[in-house]
């Protein structure tokens, strides 16, 4: 099997080279794949699946889907997952910590708001407990949520940047720890 295009070619060996792994390896991943997806494309479920993300929220799935979907067509090609998860996992701990922000970021404001906190806790609360009907009322979770909010927010002006959440992310091991816990194909 050939690759098909100069372009799935290029994009392949962009990659290779950006993350020092061999275009041979990649172009076999991509060859392995199209034999198991014919169209070209990915599911929701194979990524979730291959990410080992069967206990998070299908938000969270629709939000890697979307991320890896960079040419915007709401499919995600065979070559934008293997560029994805590979630029993913061999990334430095910020630019995945910058990863987990934009999954989080549901309104693609480059912020996060206190609702966005709130789905985030909620979202990984089901994960490590299991339990799908938790109540964002509920006093224990509006502390932690609230908890939380006020040490992201540096700034104190009622959402958290970027920069912000990268400088108390990559400082709180127990922020970290949950991160990783939440979305280990990241982490």
């Amino acid at each position: 099997g050939n690759i098909e295009s100069k372009d799935t070619k290029k994009r392949l060996s962009d990659v290779a080279t950006e993350v020092k792994i061999s275009l041979d390896d990649l172009e076999t991943l991509y060859r392995d794949l199209k034999k198991i997806r014919p169209s070209g494309y990915v599911s929701r479920s194979d990524i979730a699946n291959s990410l080992n993300l069967t206990k998070v929220t299908y938000e969270i799935i629709e939000r890697i889907y979307g991320a890896l979907d960079t040419d915007g067509d709401g499919n995600v090609s065979i070559v934008e997952y293997i560029c994805g998860i590979t630029l993913i996992s061999k990334a430095d701990p910020i630019e995945k910590v910058q990863f987990a922000f934009y999954i989080f970021d549901e309104d693609n404001t480059d912020t996060l708001s206190k609702e966005e906190i709130v789905h985030m806790v909620q979202s990984m609360l089901n994960t490590f407990v299991g339990s799908t009907d938790i109540d964002e009322e509920d006093d224990e979770i509006k502390k932690i949520t609230d908890d939380l909010f006020k040490q992201l927010d540096t700034d104190h002006d009622g959402e958290i940047s970027l920069k912000e959440w990268i400088n108390v992310v990559t400082k709180d091991k127990r922020i970290m720890e949950a991160l990783k816990g939440y979305i280990t194909c990241v982490f």
